[in-house]
């Protein structure tokens, strides 16, 4: 396990991680290894995480108004006011999530259960968000860092400024990239609204790197492999309660060990695949065959598409950007734009096998310019995947716990 000591000039700030979290990120890397396959354990955990959408938590929705949506209209979020004081959670989603699906529902039974009012806002990517047109294409991490702070302003609103002690930001893969931005655009504001830490879980460190990660896996499990494993309905349903019913990868066949890659692949292209048809859609753009009108072209449009070409064809004004600046896709490029003060309260937690960070993790820390110990690197642990083992729940209240 890595702690990384991160400094910048001469002054120093205290550790965001506590001591109780850093002593728990030792003692779990003490322990033996229960998933030495990172893929395996991230799929593992998605199914894991559908429980919550089965029987979710008691919640609220809260429809959030916006002007660069369609006619100025808005989006639903998931609100969960517990009708007393007492901090706020805004919880970004990771990329296709939507705010009433099984990420959200969990994150509320997370921070509610530990005395939290929770907020849930879906991600730019997602079908709920895409479906209310807004003016600017996913990826725009400026514009969807503005929605995020005037989601937490109605929130707050909604809930009662007198009931809201603070506020804090959690993110979880996408969405931690997406509270790097949004902790810089509010800390460098005239009145913050986020008073508490910057909680980054998984996020990717270089959004570049990771989109030319998932297309490698989508290579890799391409065609004859990708068919074995996928297959029909049926198969799907098998893997799917193979992986509700183990804890440990010694319990997973090697049959569905050998498919982890290719089921996660599977899973995200579906939602790609709706996005970039959305997109097509919504911009006129004509590019995505008909599956009505041409099922062969469809499917073969499918086959080949990949996250890099969504980007370039689908969302061309963010894709150019990217291209101009390159450090602007990294975690580093943004978290070096946040004021000294508010530096020290960014916390990130990920894990050396991270599919989204293969190649892009760098513990330069001259890069981060930030002032205290805020990276905690599991040696283990996969995208998201450590996050539904049972141990982690304590690490949840060390660093959750009401002060």
């Amino acid at each position: 396990m890595l702690v990384m000591s991160i400094t910048s000039g001469q002054n120093t700030a205290k550790a965001d991680w506590n001591a109780a979290a850093m002593q728990w990120a030792e003692r779990f890397s003490s322990q033996p290894v229960k998933f030495s396959n990172g893929g395996l354990i991230s799929i593992w955990a998605n199914a894991q995480v559908k429980r919550y959408a089965i029987s979710p938590p008691e919640y609220s929705r809260l429809f959030i108004t916006y002007p660069k949506f369609k006619n100025g209209g808005g989006v639903n979020t998931v609100l969960r006011n517990l009708g007393k004081t007492a901090p706020l959670v805004v919880y970004l989603s990771g990329v296709f999530g939507n705010a009433e699906d099984d990420f959200g529902f969990r994150a509320v039974e997370w921070f509610a259960s530990r005395g939290y009012h929770v907020l849930v806002l879906p991600n730019a990517w997602g079908r709920s968000y895409l479906e209310r047109e807004p003016s600017y294409d996913p990826g725009d991490v400026e514009n969807e860092a503005k929605f995020v702070l005037a989601a937490i302003r109605q929130g707050i609103q909604a809930i009662g400024e007198s009931q809201v002690s603070r506020v804090e930001l959690v993110g979880e893969s996408y969405g931690g990239f997406l509270a790097s931005a949004v902790a810089v655009l509010d800390a460098n504001s005239r009145k913050p609204l986020i008073q508490g830490s910057y909680t980054l879980i998984s996020p990717p460190f270089n959004v570049l790197k990771a989109i030319a990660n998932i297309d490698q896996i989508m290579n890799e499990t391409d065609g004859g492999f990708r068919q074995r494993c996928v297959g029909d309905g049926y198969r799907i349903y098998r893997y799917f309660a193979e992986m509700l019913l183990a804890s440990r990868e010694a319990w997973i066949s090697s049959e569905l060990e050998s498919c982890g890659s290719a089921l996660l692949v599977h899973w995200m292209q579906d939602l790609m695949v709706d996005a970039a048809r959305r997109l097509d859609r919504m911009r006129g753009l004509g590019k995505a065959p008909d599956a009505q009108r041409n099922l062969t072209a469809f499917e073969d449009w499918k086959s080949k598409l990949r996250f890099e070409t969504v980007v370039r064809e689908y969302t061309p004004t963010v894709y150019l950007k990217a291209m101009r600046n390159r450090r602007s896709q990294t975690l580093t490029g943004i978290l070096v734009n946040l004021p000294r003060e508010a530096q020290s309260r960014v916390r990130i937690i990920t894990a050396q096998d991270d599919m989204l960070n293969l190649g892009a993790i760098s513990c330069n820390a001259n890069e981060f310019g930030l002032t205290s110990s805020n990276l905690i690197m599991l040696p283990w642990g996969g995208h998201i995947g450590f996050t539904e083992l049972p141990e982690f729940q304590n690490f949840i209240d060390v660093i959750f716990t009401q002060q």
